[in-house]
């Protein structure tokens, strides 16, 4: 569920502000590259009798740039913004196939909250990585499988 959640979401901020990222995690090799990653603490909030819940999902979204290079860093820090900026005002998430079509979602979504600023995280010799952390809470039952 996260995975397809992870994903759906991946490609609504990609379609939405134009840029790449990568619906999992960084490539050290790679500086100037921007990840969703999920994140533990992942629950359940609240469920009713007939197994409808409501589940946050935790995830990342996590930038890195080269070490010293400082105006990299600055754009990172702007474009994290941005995304947050974009996050904070979905009021839904769609997903499309290949001919454009809305397809049908094994959940339904409900709130996405940006639960810390874009700041700087590590910083090792090579990379400096920045993010920002969301909570994602979505209704989905229990015992309705998806095919």
């Amino acid at each position: 569920m996260a995975t397809d959640l992870q994903a759906v979401l991946a490609d609504n901020i990609q379609k939405e502000l134009n840029i790449s990222l990568v619906a999992g995690f960084l490539d050290p090799r790679k500086p100037n590259s921007i990840a969703l990653t999920r994140l533990p603490g992942s629950h359940v909030v609240d469920e009713d009798y007939n197994g409808t819940q409501d589940v946050l999902y935790n995830f990342e979204i996590t930038m890195q740039v080269a070490s010293g290079d400082y105006s990299a860093l600055k754009k990172a820090q702007e474009q994290l913004f941005v995304i947050s900026d974009y996050l904070e005002s979905i009021t839904d998430l769609k997903e499309y196939d290949e001919k454009g079509q809305e397809v049908t979602k094994d959940f339904e979504f409900e709130t996405l909250e940006v639960q810390s600023a874009p700041a700087e995280l590590m910083a090792d010799l090579k990379t400096v990585r920045c993010g920002l952390e969301i909570g994602v809470t979505v209704l989905k039952n229990r015992y309705k499988r998806s095919n």
